[in-house]
């Protein structure tokens, strides 16, 4: 187990208020199809996020983002990690998309929902017994 646990809080979006704990390495899908890690409401609201939008690897204290040839984009801090493409999802997992690093207070925007990193030493870990959503 690593000195150090992140934890991604969503701030805006239908998910607003989950948060997601991570005290291991571990791979995270972000999208709108059953399956996801991290699954948006496939609706209106969600309509810029991909059924397969982008994957965080999570190894504490690390965050890597790659987005998965989304059509709307990914961006982190608001700066484009993944321009809206047309690609296939063979496209979408080669090494030609476009990958970013999260640290403690980035934040990635997917289609309407706003995810904020958060990393703690874990003397200082926020208390995760409090019911999270998910807790890799």
């Amino acid at each position: 187990m690593s000195d150090t646990q992140v934890v991604i809080e969503v701030v805006e979006g239908s998910l607003q208020g989950n948060q997601y704990y991570f005290d291991y390495a571990m791979r995270v899908l972000v999208g709108r199809a059953y399956g996801c890690d991290i699954q948006v409401p496939d609706d209106d609201d969600n309509a810029l996020v991909s059924r397969y939008h982008c994957i965080l690897d999570v190894d504490p204290p690390l965050i890597h983002v790659r987005d998965l040839s989304s059509k709307a984009g990914t961006t982190l801090n608001g700066s484009p990690i993944g321009p809206p493409s047309l690609g296939s999802p063979a496209e979408a997992l080669s090494d030609e998309t476009t990958d970013g690093e999260m640290t403690d207070g980035d934040e990635l925007r997917v289609g309407s929902m706003l995810l904020r990193a958060h990393v703690y030493n874990r003397e200082h870990s926020p208390d995760s017994a409090l019911a999270p959503n998910f807790y890799g």
